[in-house]
Formats: structure tokens, sequence, C-alpha cells
């Protein structure tokens, strides 16, 4: 089995057979959930969310802010099956391009969430800092889709010729460093 082989059967185990387990929603919750409207004037994490995820099915997990719902689970299996299509593509001849995977990943996790009738959201919105905001809470998507890509060594960008893209303003930085100096200098100021 080869390198890619191996990564794919770490995606497989994301969601295996479309379940993932309580600990990796809570693991996902607790690197991704703010206090958005936090006294220090900044977003400030928010891990003991992670608490209050519960059961809707056979290892289904989901969270609720307010009136909303967000499917945890639906979250991770999207951006399995994106995932996957990227390693059959590899497969193919096709290159990966980690920044396209990223823009797609966040797409998977905004797709995700519920009113409380139980209707999805077709793309819920984002704050300039990439935060879904339910009220004062919010779910940094970034955090949330590189928590999920954490779990894959191959989609972790070691090339210099890849850049880390601002989804506010798709500018290009060098290094995760600017990215986030950026980020936090010109869109959580204006994010509120």
């Amino acid at each position: 089995m080869n390198l890619h082989g191996i990564e794919r059967d770490k995606v497989l185990l994301l969601a295996k057979n479309k379940e993932i387990y309580r600990s990796f929603a809570e693991e996902l919750i607790k690197s991704s959930t703010y206090w958005y409207e936090h006294p220090s004037g900044t977003p400030v994490k928010a891990p003991n969310h992670s608490k209050h995820i519960y059961q809707t099915g056979t290892n289904n997990w989901e969270i609720e802010f307010g009136a909303n719902a967000f499917s945890i689970s639906s979250a991770v299996c999207r951006c399995q099956e994106t995932l996957l299509k990227f390693f059959y593509d590899y497969e193919q001849g096709k290159e990966i391009d980690i920044n396209e995977i990223k823009r797609i990943l966040h797409f998977c996790v905004r797709e995700c969430v519920e009113n409380y009738k139980g209707d999805g959201y077709e793309l819920y919105p984002v704050s300039y800092s990439n935060h879904m905001r339910f009220g004062a809470t919010s779910i940094c998507v970034t955090d949330f889709v590189n928590c999920i890509l954490s779990k894959c060594q191959t989609f972790k960008d070691t090339s210099h010729q890849n850049f880390e893209i601002c989804p506010q303003c798709l500018r290009k930085f060098k290094n995760k460093n600017d990215l986030n100096y950026h980020q936090q200098t010109s869109h959580f100021r204006r994010g509120r």
C-alpha cells in the first residue's frame, strides 16, 4: 500500500460507515468554537461548548446554538466525501491544490446548519473572520477544517509554491503566521 492508500484509509476512518465517535465530535467543537463577542474585543476559544453536543442517531452528533443546530456528523461526512474525491482525482493524475481543498471543505461545513424547524441553510453566512456566528458564539470554519485535515498528512501544506489564502479578502500569504496576523489586524476588528 502506498502513502496515499494509507492516507485514504485515515480519511475513511473520519466517519466509518457515516458515523463518527463522540470523542472526535468533541475535539472538533473544542478546536473551533469561540465566544465571538468576548469583552477582550477578539474572539476567545470556548472549548467547554463540547459538553453540549448531543446524539440524534447512531453516532450522529449535533450542537445547538439558540434556534440553530450544527450537525457535526454531517460536516465530517461531507468533508470526508470531498477528500476522497480529491484522492481519486490524484490517482487519476490530477494535481492536488491544498487551497482549493480547503475552500471546498469550508463550503461543506457551512452547509450543515439547520434552523429551529429543521430546515437546512444552503450556505450559512460567515463573518469577516470566517466565523459562523450564532449570537455571541461562533464556530470558526477554518479551525474546524484544519482539525479534520490534521488527521491526514497528505493535505498539510509543505510546498513553498502553495500560499495561505485569507478567505475574506483572498490575499495570499507565504505562511500561516502572516495570515493569522493579517486576519487579526484586518478582519477581527471589522467583523463585528
